[in-house]
């Protein structure tokens, strides 16, 4: 059995031919044997099924690359300016349930606080439980006047070890006269496809 056919012009020169590759799988090849297209590894890029027997506006799991980051959900925890310049940690208003059993963790990608804020002078911003009364995580340790600044800390680690619903939320103190400022502050949990 021929493992290559030969597709020629009138003219006897190579126009395209089929082969099987080393893995068995079937090519087509140009004319200067470059390859053009595995079918069989283009064939595993559609659907279960058929070809195309998915909607042409829609896509399935399996046609999308493993650990793809393919959507962002954003948990608001401070959605109004908020200024503490005491020295002791003071609790922003705004919190969530974080309830583990609510998410996939094997789909999230990330976890971040994505996070508004400036500071007079020196400061403090953590991540909170307030359920068990314990700090999450360190976000910002200002060390002096910092201009208003929007950024992502990833607390992906932090929260995925939480294995029970807790309240949390954020702490901030400021240098005793000066305040830190907390615009917004928000959970953002990215998932991946895989």
């Amino acid at each position: 059995m021929p493992t290559e056919y030969r597709y020629r012009k009138n003219d006897g020169s190579l126009v395209r031919k089929t082969t099987l590759n080393d893995n068995d799988h079937l090519e087509i090849r140009d004319g200067s044997n470059s390859t053009i297209m595995d079918l069989e590894e283009h064939g595993a890029r559609h659907a279960d099924g058929g070809a195309d027997p998915l909607p042409s506006d829609s896509i399935s799991e399996q046609m999308i690359k493993r650990d793809t980051p393919v959507m962002e959900v954003a948990i608001p925890l401070v959605t109004e300016k908020q200024d503490v310049s005491d020295s002791t940690l003071q609790p922003l208003y705004g919190q969530h349930i974080w309830t583990p059993s609510s998410w996939k963790y094997d789909r999230i990608d990330k976890i971040y606080v994505e996070l508004e804020w400036e500071s007079a002078n020196t400061g403090d911003i953590d991540l909170h439980n307030f359920t068990d009364d314990v700090k999450v995580k360190d976000l910002k340790d200002p060390t002096g006047a910092t201009a208003k600044t929007i950024e992502r800390i990833d607390v992906t680690d932090e929260l995925k070890a939480i294995t029970s619903a807790k309240v949390i939320g954020l702490k901030v103190a400021g240098d005793g006269t000066n305040a830190v400022t907390v615009y917004s502050a928000k959970l953002i949990v990215v998932f991946k496809i895989g």
